[in-house]
């Protein structure tokens, strides 16, 4: 899955989304680069992301659930984010959750968006994939809305404990299943 251009995002040109194959089709020290620019943007999100070194990084690649927003060359990271598959006691995926979300560049954040809902549908087809954004990011709430996200209770079966300076985070639960991924 690839895509180059704009496609009136408001992208830098050319963005090309990264998912699968592509990724997969990396040499390793390719993905070890990339997953070192995905680690040292994480860097500036220390108190709202998880932090993740590069070899996990390129584990998540590794295992067909990333998807990578680039420009020209792999060396320029326009965005990130991750498929997070939650799983019952006997190990069945539940629902997936879309997660580390970066835009490294204006515009990139609705590609990536777009980007996993379509990794999503050919990764785990019929399982719902849900963001869980806290509450004082309203701008990640508006873009995921502006895409065609319906926000929901959060599913039982993502039983979440987000904390901030020990204390419970606020956060809203949106459905992005039924996100056109083309629009």
């Amino acid at each position: 899955m690839t895509t180059n251009g704009d496609e009136g995002l408001g992208l830098p040109s050319p963005t090309r989304i990264l998912a699968l194959e592509h990724i997969l089709g990396l040499p390793a020290d390719g993905k070890l680069m990339l997953g070192r620019l995905v680690s040292e943007a994480l860097l500036a999100h220390t108190v709202t992301m998880l932090q993740y070194a590069p070899p996990k990084i390129v584990d998540i690649m590794d295992e067909g659930r990333a998807v990578v927003a680039v420009g020209a060359t792999e060396e320029d990271l326009h965005g990130f984010a991750q498929l997070s598959p939650w799983r019952d006691a006997q190990q069945a995926v539940q629902a997936v959750e879309f997660r580390t979300w970066l835009a490294c560049r204006p515009g990139a954040g609705l590609h990536v968006l777009r980007g996993a809902v379509a990794l999503n549908r050919i990764k785990y087809p019929d399982i719902p994939l849900y963001a869980v954004i806290e509450d004082s990011n309203g701008h990640a709430q508006e873009l995921v809305v502006q895409a065609g996200a319906q926000e929901v209770p959060m599913p039982s079966s993502m039983a979440v404990e987000l904390k901030a300076e020990d204390e419970p985070a606020l956060v809203r639960t949106f459905d992005l299943t039924d996100i056109d991924p083309h629009a």
